[in-house]
């Protein structure tokens, strides 16, 4: 048999009374959680049973049996983990909601957009994702790297689409177009809305050679700027650049090598060491070169042309002309293979509509397939996710959390304090209960208004009759006693009455009030005694438990035990501490002060003297005892 004990003592100070109508409905409470309790035990001590014969028949069957057996643990477990699947996937589609509107908003206020404006990105970024068979993230920070470098929202979606598709074309990142979109447009002057021409050329330009289009993203945010300084701009230098960098792709190791030798010919052609070294040979190169940018010549043709003059096409004397390493060596690839860099310029100038022509092949495998369905899948989650926030599922997700964090806390919880809030948590589902009936029947009586004489189909519905009004306010009488008992605390729920300051303050004044009753007194015994005699002194060993109680009087405590017959024990214990008015206390400190001036007296004339001659004491000593 088992046996659920629930126990609970309760102090109190009887100051404002109502303290044994509270332990009355305690005693209640408990016999209720007491008898449920058992209630319960009992349930779990059937399940408990019917599992152990469960078991007990599975061994001996077994086989089939068995396998049936599994079977139902496996729904079991599925009615348990599919509810919980369901939630993770709700949590996850929340968050995928929450993570694309955090990126597309942070866009949007970067590029200063309006509300508007970053409320149709999604759309936006969603359809170029699926058409281009790149992810949202991918595209989104390709948007991210234009914003960023300065576009807004106008500047830059024109241009995104061209960027993302020939990324897709040559396996390029969707960011590293994008900063060589803003290097294309700021530093070469062309506009957003032509940038497709322009990949047609890097496309193009990227098979011509070792230097793909992947290298030519990676590397023209750092070589386009250097580039228009020496007057490359337009459609017309990006073809400049990228024949130079297929030309010295083709006599260097690595792409890497490639770019940076290309980026030393830019900053260094007219710099004081290269000018000093071709007056060696004879040029004057600051006037050969202010020469060509009078007439508009190309200066990177006519530096070419000037180094083969003082070479006489003689690799050799290369590192005579340039000392450094990188330049040196991009410029011995560009006298070297000339050949190259004219072919490369050639197919350059017919590379129109390149890039989307490879997109339209790439797009037919089935990679794209797989990565466009994991897109559509990721927008299907998104679109739950915002279905769910909208609904407020964030919200409750955070009760659920907050639910269980009770949960835990109360598991914490001694069995006693346990037992307490299970009692208050089915008191109050019952008053609950009771409350939505009294509630109903009140919506009920009033739908028919003042009238007091029903008609059959009125009877039919509910009605109760003539008495309609007297009900229906007994009805509102009881649902305001219902709200009343929900909100009302239990004795330990209470806060305290006094504040610890106030009660050190109430100390203070009971320990002020005893030491001046002492002083009072041993002056008061000081005044009456005999010269000579001393004072009495008090027994410690005769000190009363009470002492500094102004009454001289002991606490009264109250003891209160009861039982439930419930399989358990319920014990309640009181404390009541009377206080004194003050009339009496002020009373007693007079009778005291009194009946110490009484004895005073007494002791000064003797025992039994009032203070007064008797006729019994005759001069000298000698009364009627004398004669005798």
């Amino acid at each position: 048999m088992k046996v659920i004990e629930a126990k609970a003592i309760i102090s109190a100070a009887d100051k404002s009374g109502g303290v044994f109508d509270a332990i009355a409905r305690k005693l209640e409470r408990l016999s209720g959680v007491a008898a449920r309790a058992s209630s319960r035990v009992a349930a779990a001590g059937n399940v408990a049973a019917a599992a152990d014969r469960a078991a007990s028949a599975h061994a001996r069957v077994g086989g089939a049996a068995g396998l049936a057996a599994g079977r139902l643990a496996v729904g079991a477990a599925a009615r348990v983990l599919a509810p919980a699947a369901v939630a993770y996937g709700g949590v996850q589609s929340v968050k995928r909601f929450a993570d694309t509107d955090m990126a597309l908003t942070r866009i949007g206020i970067t590029a200063d957009a309006t509300d508007e404006q970053i409320s149709k990105l999604n759309k936006s970024v969603r359809d170029l994702a699926f058409a281009s068979g790149k992810s949202f993230d991918d595209v989104t920070k390709g948007l991210e790297s234009l914003v960023a470098g300065g576009m807004d929202l106008p500047q830059a979606m024109p241009a995104l689409p061209a960027i993302v598709k020939t990324a897709q074309a040559a396996g390029a990142e969707v960011a590293d177009m994008a900063n060589t979109t803003l290097a294309l447009n700021q530093a070469l002057g062309i506009a957003t809305d032509k940038m497709q021409s322009s990949f047609d050329v890097l496309v193009t330009g990227g098979k011509a050679g070792k230097f793909e289009l992947k290298d030519m993203a990676r590397y023209m945010a750092s070589i386009a700027p250097a580039a228009a300084a020496i007057g490359l701009k337009g459609e017309a230098g990006l073809k400049t650049i990228v024949a130079m960098m297929q030309t010295i792709r083709a006599g260097t190791g690595t792409s890497e090598e490639a770019a940076a030798s290309l980026q030393n010919i830019f900053a260094k052609m007219e710099s004081e060491t290269t000018t000093g070294k071709f007056e060696k040979f004879g040029i004057d190169l600051r006037k050969e070169m202010d020469k060509a940018r009078k007439s508009g010549r190309d200066l990177l043709t006519v530096f070419l042309e000037l180094t083969e003059k003082a070479t006489k096409g003689d690799l050799s004397k290369i590192p005579q002309l340039f000392t450094d390493m990188e330049f040196a060596r991009g410029m011995r690839a560009l006298m070297q293979y000339r050949d190259l860099m004219k072919e490369v310029t050639e197919k350059l100038d017919k590379s129109s509509g390149s890039a989307m022509k490879d997109f339209a092949r790439v797009l037919d495998r089935p990679k794209v397939a797989v990565d466009r369905l994991s897109e559509s899948f990721d927008r299907l989650k998104e679109a739950a996710g915002a279905a769910l926030d909208a609904i407020g599922t964030s919200k409750g997700m955070d009760w659920i959390a907050r639910k269980t964090e009770e949960a835990i806390e109360y598991r914490n919880k001694p069995e006693v304090e346990r037992a307490r809030v299970r009692a208050e948590t089915d008191r109050r589902a019952g008053l609950e209960k009771e409350k939505a009936a009294v509630q109903e029947k009140i919506r009920l009586y009033e739908s028919f208004g003042n009238n007091t004489d029903p008609s059959v189909m009125d009877r039919i519905k509910g009605h109760p009759g003539a008495n309609i009004g007297k009900l229906l306010a007994d009805l509102r009488l009881k649902l305001l006693a219902i709200e009343g008992a929900m909100s009302a605390a239990s004795p330990e729920d209470l806060p305290p009455i006094m504040s610890e300051k106030e009660i050190e303050a109430v100390k203070a004044a009971q320990e002020e009030l005893r030491k001046k009753s002492e002083a009072d007194a041993a002056k008061q015994q000081q005044k009456n005694a005999r010269p000579g005699t001393p004072l009495p002194q008090s027994d410690p060993r005769k000190a009363r438990p009470w002492e500094g109680n102004i009454l001289d009087l002991p606490p009264v405590k109250a003891e209160l035990t009861g039982s439930a017959e419930v399989k358990g024990e319920t014990t309640v214990k009181v404390e009541v501490e009377l206080k004194p008015a003050p009339e009496l206390v002020q009373a007693v400190a007079s009778a005291k002060a009194s009946a110490a001036k009484l004895q005073g007296m007494i002791s000064a004339n003797g025992a039994g003297s009032t203070g007064r001659s008797s006729p019994d004491a005759a001069p000298g000593g000698k009364g009627v005892a004398g004669n005798r």
